[in-house]
């Protein structure tokens, strides 16, 4: 996903070259921070987001949400057409989707972004929201999603073992990993 991500402060490059080295974006600092090469320096926000909306899929900002929601609510058209919009605390701690969650790809750049950054992805659209049970856990490259999917039941049977165990086949599953060493979000809904 051709991605940006923007920022205000020295806490927040620290993040923003987090999320470049993983994940290769445009990098853009405000004026006041001494940039690094290849980091655009900007003014305004408002400005900004306004001149980028539209190049990219993906926009990460390491910034307030408030200021965030501020930027993006004028250039707002819908949600196939609007990019991903992620926000991220200058902590690192949170990994918001705030913008086209599933339509736009922010759901799995959130997840994308806190596996970078060691952030919880905070993902708020109901259908990941009403999931009877999300479990998130570390994958090992070239693992299938129904062996994944067979090892959480597997689980579930060793924790609850008078219910009778569901079989892979009967669950609702995704995967989203980015490799070797990253967290899997893996959702699963019964079926």
């Amino acid at each position: 996903m051709n991605t940006a991500v923007i920022t205000f402060s020295p806490p927040g490059l620290k993040v923003m070259q987090r999320i470049s080295a993983s994940m290769g974006v445009a990098q853009y600092l405000h004026q006041s921070v001494a940039a690094p090469p290849d980091v655009v320096a900007f003014e305004r926000v408002a400005d900004l987001t306004r001149e980028i909306f539209r190049h990219y899929a993906g926009l990460v900002y390491v910034a307030p949400c408030g200021v965030v929601v501020r930027a993006i609510a004028p250039l707002l058209e819908s949600k196939l057409h609007d990019p991903a919009v992620v926000c991220v605390d200058v902590g690192g701690r949170h990994s918001m989707s705030v913008l086209s969650g599933h339509e736009g790809g922010a759901n799995d750049l959130a997840v994308r972004v806190a596996n970078c950054t060691g952030a919880e992805a905070v993902i708020s659209t109901t259908t990941e929201a009403v999931k009877d049970l999300i479990i998130g856990v570390g994958c090992r490259k070239g693992k299938s999603v129904a062996d994944i999917c067979n090892a959480i039941m597997e689980a579930l049977a060793r924790l609850h073992p008078a219910r009778p165990a569901r079989s892979a086949g009967a669950l609702s599953c995704h995967r989203r990993c980015q490799g070797a060493g990253s967290r899997t979000s893996a959702g699963c809904r019964a079926a």
